[in-house]
C-alpha cells in the first residue's frame, strides 16, 4: 500500500509526463520542419515534381533526336545518291581505259614477233658478253696471283730479322731460320736475354709491319699457324730489324 505522500508524488510524475507530451505536440505543430516526418512528404513531393519535370524533358529529347535521325537520313540518302552517280561515272571511265587497254595490247601483239627476235639477239649477245668476261677474270686473277707473290717476294727478299728461341725450341728456331734463308730473308736465330711465352712476330715501327705480314704468310704456307703479330713494347725508328719469337714448338 502506497502512503499518501508517494501517491501524491507518483501523480505529480504523471501530470509532469503528461505536461512534456502535450508541449511536444504543440512545438510539432508550430515548428513542423523539426518533424522527420515533414521532411520525408516534402522529399517525396520534390521527387515526384522532378520526375514529372525529367519525362517532359526526356520527351523532348526524343523528339529532338527523332528530328535529327531524320535531318540525317536525308543526309545519307543525298551522300548515297552522289555516290551512286560517281560511280556511274567511274564506270565510264574504266570502260573507256579498257578499250585504249585492248587497243594497246592488240598493237603489242603485233610487235610480238620483232620482241621476240630482238631478245634472242640480246640473250645471245649477252652470253658471249658473259664469256668474255669470265675469259678477262681468269685472266685477272692469275695477274693478281703473280703480281701478289712478286710482292711477297720482293718484301721477304728485303726482310731483316732476328729469330729467338728458348732452351726447348731451338732445333724449331733453326727449321724457321732456314726456312727464311732459302726464301731470300736476312735472318740469323740467337737466344734472348729476356723471357718469351708466346709464338710472335714483334715489330718496332709502322713500315715493318708490311713486312711481318710477309713472314707470318710464309710461316703459315709451311705449317707454323701460331705465330700472331704485334708491336714491341719498345718502339724505334731507328730499328732495321724485326723479331720472330719461338716460345713454342
Amino acid at each position: 500500500m502506497l502512503t499518501e505522500e508517494e501517491r501524491l508524488k507518483k501523480e505529480n510524475r504523471e501530470l509532469s509526463l503528461r505536461e512534456e507530451e502535450l508541449e511536444l505536440r504543440i512545438d510539432r505543430i508550430k515548428h513542423p520542419w523539426r518533424n522527420h516526418t515533414f521532411w520525408t512528404s516534402i522529399i517525396a513531393a520534390l521527387v515526384a515534381l522532378i520526375g514529372i519535370a525529367g519525362q517532359s524533358y526526356l520527351s523532348s529529347i526524343k523528339s529532338e533526336r527523332a528530328e535529327l535521325r531524320l535531318d540525317e537520313a536525308k543526309v545519307e540518302e543525298k551522300k548515297a545518291r552522289k555516290s551512286l552517280e560517281n560511280a556511274k561515272d567511274s564506270m565510264e571511265i574504266a570502260r573507256e581505259k579498257t578499250k585504249i587497254a585492248n587497243d594497246s595490247f592488240l598493237i603489242l601483239k603485233k610487235n610480238e614477233d620483232v620482241l621476240i627476235k630482238r631478245v634472242n639477239e640480246l640473250n645471245k649477245s649477252i652470253a658471249y658478253t658473259k664469256s668474255e668476261l669470265n675469259t678477262l677474270n681468269s685472266e685477272k686473277d692469275e695477274v693478281s696471283k703473280l703480281l701478289l707473290q712478286n710482292s711477297m717476294q720482293t718484301l721477304l727478299e728485303n726482310s731483316t730479322l732476328k729469330v729467338y728461341y728458348v732452351e726447348n725450341t731451338k732445333a724449331k728456331a733453326m727449321k724457321i731460320d732456314s726456312l727464311f734463308k732459302s726464301n731470300g730473308v736476312n735472318s740469323r736465330y740467337q737466344r734472348p736475354g729476356y723471357s718469351i711465352s708466346k709464338n710472335e712476330i714483334v715489330y718496332y715501327n709502322a713500315p715493318q709491319k708490311d713486312y711481318c705480314y710477309a713472314i707470318q704468310k710464309l710461316l703459315r704456307n709451311n705449317g707454323y699457324n701460331d705465330f700472331t703479330i704485334r708491336p714491341s713494347s719498345g718502339p724505334s725508328s731507328t730499328i732495321e730489324h724485326f723479331k720472330v719469337y719461338v716460345a713454342k714448338n
